[in-house]
């Protein structure tokens, strides 16, 4: 019998990843932004039907486009590790090398892969999260995709993978620089973007998602007497060094 979901926040989620020891294999389900041309070629200058083109909605991807990418994947996490020991995706590699073959160099030894390091963000000693501007990221190595779909936000229909591909940007293949037969996928994805996990710890967790905070704007009149009541009340020496500045400026 299959366990109910356990509904749970993304600061929980980040927290639970704080606990894992070693190698875990688990099932993501994810939501997040597929990589598009926002024209068809560089002739043919014909804009992408899911590309916002109202200007003032383009602070971020998300409002940027109209369409999402459901994937549900099997990844294997890597979590707390020895200090000075080798990052978790070159020991993938070198995993994945000796399973088909080991490269040797001029004196027979083995040569063993060492990345350049990462191009951005920092990885966590303890857990599989990335801390980049502010935004937290699961650093995970993709084993196999189950299944996926593309859906417009506008519209909630769904869009057949025929009618993206003119549009879709592809991603080039590491196996030639890792020199395997089969490319190690590690990818990074946006916390927020997690929609559900199973295999942690025997219990399926469903990822709540950010409520929006309504703000209010307040008027000018709230302005000031914010800004009053917040306000230091000034001493007499404050004056005269307010009279002072006045008359060196004059």
């Amino acid at each position: 019998m299959r366990a109910e979901p356990q509904r749970i926040t993304v600061e929980q989620l980040i927290s639970l990843l704080g606990h894992i020891r070693g190698c875990r294999i688990a099932i993501v389900h994810a939501e997040t932004i597929p990589r598009l041309r926002q024209k068809l070629s560089q002739d043919d200058r014909t804009p992408c039907p899911w590309f916002n083109t109202d200007t003032t909605a383009r602070d971020s991807d998300s409002k940027r486009w109209h369409i999402r990418k459901r994937t549900t994947f099997s990844v294997a996490m890597i979590g707390h590790r020895k200090p000075r020991s080798p990052s978790p995706y070159e020991v993938a590699v070198n995993s994945r090398r000796a399973k088909d073959w080991q490269p040797l160099g001029d004196d027979g030894t083995p040569v063993y892969f060492e990345s350049s390091g990462r191009a951005w963000g920092r990885r966590r000693k303890s857990a599989p999260l990335v801390d980049y501007r502010g935004q937290v990221y699961l650093d995970i190595q993709r084993l196999r995709i189950l299944s996926y779909s593309y859906y417009d936000i506008r519209t909630g229909r769904s869009i057949t993978q025929t009618q993206l591909e003119p549009w879709l940007i592809g991603r080039s293949s590491d196996s030639h620089q890792q020199q395997t037969s089969q490319s190690v996928i590690w990818r990074d994805y946006r916390i927020d973007r997690i929609r559900k996990v199973t295999g942690l710890n025997g219990q399926p967790y469903e990822i709540a998602r950010r409520s929006k905070i309504k703000v209010t704007r307040e008027t000018r009149q709230e302005q000031i007497e914010r800004r009053r009541k917040t306000r230091l009340p000034t001493t007499k020496q404050d004056n005269r060094n307010r009279r002072s500045r006045r008359r060196d400026a004059a």
